[in-house]
């Protein structure tokens, strides 16, 4: 008779399944009190982070597993946080408080990245012979080059 294997599983030791559901319970805690205004400095001590790249780095992952329609939530509640920070500080650094116009830029910043109003834009390469702008894509590139190969080629044999 064949005999039947049990895994031995010490008491306290945690499965798999349990430290990926602690870490989500984790995440989620990371992001409620960055709703709740927190640093990140005072998340990572509260939650036990090493420092504040763990709650940063946990709150990045909690947002790539939350649905659209909720980071688009989260970047309106920052957003309106953006906003009372610099309804603070405008009128001070309109008047010359130089930390306040600090403090202004930075949120501009803040605000570009929050939203999205930094990402690169594409420029149109121009057609050397005058002709429309072609896009930037892979096709007008090899065109291009192919185009100019066959320049080079002539200009080789005229000389």
């Amino acid at each position: 008779m064949a005999k039947l294997r049990h895994s031995y599983r010490p008491k306290g030791s945690v499965t798999a399944d349990a430290r990926a559901l602690a870490a989500r319970q984790r995440q989620t805690r990371v992001v409620e009190l960055r709703i709740q205004g927190k640093t990140y400095d005072e998340i990572a001590k509260e939650l036990g982070y090493a420092s504040h790249t763990g709650a940063i780095n946990a709150f990045a992952s909690a947002l790539a597993a939350v649905p659209a329609e909720d980071v688009a939530h989260l970047r309106h509640i920052e957003g309106d946080r953006l906003d009372a920070i610099v309804k603070a500080h405008l009128p001070k650094a309109m008047a010359g408080d130089v930390d306040s116009a600090y403090v202004c830029i930075e949120i501009s910043k803040q605000r570009s990245r929050l939203f999205g109003l930094d990402t690169p834009k594409v420029a149109p390469v121009a057609n050397p012979d005058g002709g429309p702008s072609a896009s930037s894509s892979q096709d007008a590139i090899l065109d291009r080059l192919a185009r100019l190969a066959a320049v080079a080629r002539a200009t080789v044999v005229l000389e």
